[in-house]
């Protein structure tokens, strides 16, 4: 995943084979967006 980048993050989010759907990423924060 390149979410860490930033930039790439709003890309993994669109795409559903990377991460789940955009409700559950912002639920799981930590998961798409790691400190």
């Amino acid at each position: 995943l390149k979410s860490v980048d930033g930039s790439h993050e709003s890309m993994v989010r669109t795409d559903p084979g990377n991460q789940p759907p955009p409700s559950a990423t912002d639920s799981s924060g930590p998961s798409c967006r790691r400190p």
